[in-house]
């Protein structure tokens, strides 16, 4: 994040994953396709998405931190623990040309170009 790094483990794939939005004072669930759920470290703030979620050294990209908030578990004698979670895209789907209006399966070409 523009913060630093959010170090995070691996929890869950959740396929058809729906997330609500903020958009206009309106509320819009949008469900991804696969979304990667993680429990970081600390928690994640507005701001973050569209941060590059990446592994411990750097070296490969994993996808992009899309959205973050808490989740409420059940400990053993019924306690509630909150826990901070984060959900990524991951990095196939974000280069994924169909994911994006205009493109098409044949133009990941484009989504991957280093020469701008």
């Amino acid at each position: 994040t523009s913060r630093g790094e959010i170090p995070a483990k691996w929890m869950r794939i959740r396929p058809g994953c729906s997330i609500n939005y903020q958009l206009g004072g309106v509320i819009v669930p949008v469900v991804h396709e696969i979304l990667i759920e993680s429990s970081p470290n600390e928690m994640t703030e507005k701001g973050d998405s569209g941060s590059p979620v990446v592994s411990l050294d750097g070296s490969v990209y994993l996808g992009m931190h899309i959205a973050g908030g808490y989740v409420e578990r059940q400990m053993a004698g019924g306690n509630i623990q909150r826990e901070p979670v984060a959900y990524m895209i991951p990095a196939y789907e974000v280069l994924r040309a169909r994911n994006y209006l205009g493109l098409t399966g044949g133009d990941e070409q484009l989504l991957l170009a280093t020469d701008f």
